[in-house]
């Protein structure tokens, strides 16, 4: 946070409670994975609450416009009602996470795989319904590569002057990366990842 997010009051407020819910969870363990999970999301939340303000450079916006919330980003959960998960991306910066992120996980399922292990057998995104199918061990694994990935990304939107053309909006308004940039995500994650290793 220090070193590649923007500081603003909002990132003063985020910095501060992510400082205190770490501080209170070295004095005080939680007595389950549930209520880790419980503290896990809510630092996740504040960690992405100080990404808030980020601006995007656009270009060529006659030809290619774009919605008026592209400008800046606001949130990590989507700003569709009906679509609030992560996973409905309806901002250009969620959904080059959710590329890279999911690049990442492809690539620890696979290493996993080749380690002897099943990567849908996991620990903490354990999912016992979806056994088998879930890649539970892999998301278990790749956690400490995702700062890595945010990194990447932040850097790639500080540096980029993007074009409405790298993005298409689905008629259900989730946003998807055009192929030449879900190329370029897919590079910049597998090579920060690799060299992170």
């Amino acid at each position: 946070m220090e070193d590649h997010l923007p500081r603003s009051r909002v990132w003063d407020d985020a910095h501060k409670n992510v400082t205190a819910r770490t501080r209170h969870l070295e004095r005080r363990q939680p007595r389950s994975i549930h209520k880790l999970l419980g503290i896990e999301r809510a630092i996740a939340n504040e960690y992405f609450r100080a990404w808030s303000g980020i601006t995007l450079k656009w270009k060529a916006l006659k030809r290619h416009p774009i919605p008026d919330d592209w400008h800046t980003y606001a949130s990590r959960s989507s700003l569709r009602e009906q679509l609030r998960v992560n996973r409905g991306a309806t901002h250009p910066v969620n959904a080059m996470l959710n590329h890279a992120y999911g690049v990442l996980v492809s690539q620890t399922q696979i290493r996993l795989i080749a380690e002897g292990y099943d990567p849908t057998i996991g620990i903490l995104h354990d999912r016992q319904s979806d056994r088998g199918s879930y890649p539970a061990f892999a998301l278990d694994h790749m956690e400490p590569m995702r700062p890595v990935v945010d990194r990447a990304v932040l850097q790639l939107v500080r540096e980029t002057t993007f074009s409405g053309a790298d993005f298409s909006i689905q008629s259900d308004g989730i946003c998807r990366l055009n192929p030449e940039l879900a190329r370029r995500v897919a590079q910049l994650a597998v090579r920060t990842t690799e060299t992170s290793l």
